[in-house]
């Protein structure tokens, strides 16, 4: 039918959109590790996909700043200027970016590569990063098909051009990935749950970061309904409470 032809032209005009986002970024060595005398590092600027993830772009930052510091690259992390808040690797930067929402652009960012806030932040390594988003990546596709079977139907070739995609920022590798799993879960079957997560932020350090699921159901409107009334609720007397 024409209208199922316009929708999924429709959502690969959306897909597109998402994956062509960046954020540009201004990063800084963090004043007390700068270890080269007399030496004042200049500040490195990117232009980060909003898709991928921080340590993708860890072996960059670490070059750039190698002769300024001990840069370590098991002990790297990085921090928002603004707040000082340690930024969780395991959310993609568009997620980190929009949390934070810098008042002036280039968002800025600082570089550490010494005391690492273990309590906060996971430490990391490549595969606990690429280890992290396959894990994802099943979540959601038990969310969406309900089951796992879609993700597990992927060879090793299509394993590969997952991860190419979240490292290049490259829609052209995920596209044939996404194909796969629709196929190996059946055009007629139904979707089940929609895999959202919401982060809470902006209501006292007792809320912020918080994760919040609550199972939105693809066919049902009544159950997204609701879930989208409960969200809205606990907005509303989060927010009632913050200004009083």
């Amino acid at each position: 039918p024409l209208s199922k032809t316009m929708s999924a032209a429709k959502g690969v005009e959306i897909r597109r959109a998402v994956w062509s986002g960046a954020v540009p970024v201004e990063l800084t060595l963090a004043a007390n590790e700068v270890t080269a005398s007399g030496a004042n590092p200049p500040p490195l600027y990117m232009l980060m996909a909003r898709t991928s993830l921080l340590p993708v772009e860890f072996e960059t930052i670490r070059g750039h700043f190698l002769q300024f510091a001990p840069a370590r690259e098991d002990s790297m992390w990085l921090q928002d200027a603004e707040t000082g808040e340690p930024l969780k690797w395991q959310w993609p930067i568009g997620v980190l970016f929009d949390l934070y929402r810098p008042a002036v652009l280039p968002w800025r960012v600082v570089v550490h590569f010494q005391s690492f806030p273990a309590k906060t932040l996971l430490r990391h390594s490549g595969e606990i990063v690429r280890a992290h988003f396959v894990n994802s990546f099943k979540q959601a596709c038990f969310l969406f098909f309900g089951s796992t079977k879609p993700a597990l139907s992927l060879n090793k070739h299509q394993h590969e051009s997952l991860w190419d995609a979240v490292q290049a920022n490259r829609l052209s590798s995920f596209t044939p990935v996404l194909e796969q799993v629709h196929r190996a879960h059946g055009e007629r079957k139904p979707f089940h749950h929609a895999p959202v997560r919401v982060i809470v932020r902006g209501f006292g350090t007792d809320y912020d970061n918080r994760i919040v699921q609550v199972p939105i159901s693809c066919g049902d409107r009544g159950s997204e309904s609701s879930a989208t009334k409960e969200a809205s609720s606990t907005s509303s007397s989060s927010s009632s409470s913050s200004s009083s």
